[in-house]
């Protein structure tokens, strides 16, 4: 089934859902740079997500410390979802790690959404220097929640630049990421991503590409979000 194609289960940690009630409300953080936030009139893939979330009775909630989008806003008819997010147009990953901190203080999330390193290796980072930075994103959410599930994705490719080196080094990097509390879960968002047919420029998702790209953070959710007394089923 394609679940078993398109994430990858990383650590130690044993796949204990995070929702021990369909009753309890879930934050989710959306963590990101332009291909998280939206903009251009495009929601992102947070909008099909939420949506697709709340068709199958999933209680959620997205948290951020903002709401906007980039450039010209999505219109009214598409804002019909939960707007909380963390995507910063244009940011690289030690960008985030410097601001996460004070973006922690007014909310804390039971699982994040990192979609990050596409600006970093498009403008010539190394792929060392930004694992590197990504292992600080995982320490910062951890301490503001030692029980965090943390979705990590293998990036989109650009058009006419790979990411595939990047994601590579990233999923054998992610191997050992999980701890005994906080399971990482790699999320391949690369393979079947072609970004001729799935960007609308370089680098951002149109329609068909914000759905694919929710349609796996879906996957990926479903089993962790499904009540404790489901998980067995």
């Amino acid at each position: 089934m394609s679940l078993a194609r398109n994430i990858v289960f990383v650590g130690i940690c044993s796949t204990v859902p995070v929702a021990a009630s369909a009753q309890e409300v879930i934050r989710i953080l959306p963590l990101g740079d332009s291909i998280t936030q939206g903009g251009n009139e495009r929601t992102s893939y947070r909008r099909t997500l939420w949506l697709k979330l709340k068709q199958h009775g999933f209680n959620v909630d997205f948290v951020g410390s903002q709401k906007e989008f980039q450039y010209a806003s999505p219109p009214d008819k598409l804002l019909d979802f939960d707007l909380d997010h963390e995507g910063h147009w244009g940011w690289e990953t030690n960008e985030i790690v410097d601001s996460l901190p004070t973006w922690l203080e007014s909310y804390t999330a039971d699982i994040a959404l990192v979609h990050l390193g596409t600006n970093d290796f498009d403008r010539g980072e190394s792929v060392p220097d930004t694992l590197k930075d990504l292992d600080s994103v995982l320490s910062l959410l951890r301490e503001s929640n030692p029980d965090i599930t943390i979705l990590l994705a293998k990036i989109v490719p650009m058009r006419f630049k790979t990411t595939r080196e990047f994601n590579t080094a990233l999923g054998e990097w992610a191997k050992t990421k999980s701890t005994p509390t906080s399971k990482l879960i790699v999320v391949d968002q690369y393979a079947g991503y072609y970004p001729l047919i799935h960007n609308y420029d370089k680098y951002h998702p149109n329609s068909w590409g914000e759905k694919r790209m929710a349609n796996r953070w879906f996957d990926a959710l479903s089993p962790i979000l499904k009540p404790e007394s489901d998980s067995t089923q």
